[in-house]
């Protein structure tokens, strides 16, 4: 969910680091959540006072993509 590659199921993804157990903010969405039944949301890139960025895969298109959450 860090970088969007097989990480062979381990908690933390030798490719990028990324550390299953890590706590989200609430107001963030689940990491694995599903949207339209496409995109399925990964890590959190960046958030400001207008929203929020995340990591995603587009079950789609068969690639990594970014989804923009507004949220001001």
């Amino acid at each position: 969910m860090g970088c969007m590659n097989d990480n062979g199921g381990e908690q933390v993804c030798p490719i990028c680091g990324y550390d299953e157990s890590t706590p989200q903010l609430s107001s963030y969405m689940p990491v694995r959540t599903w949207l339209d039944g496409r995109y399925l949301i990964g890590r959190v890139l960046e958030s400001n006072g207008e929203g929020i960025t995340y990591l995603a895969w587009d079950n789609g298109e068969n690639m990594p993509v970014r989804v923009r959450e507004y949220m001001p």
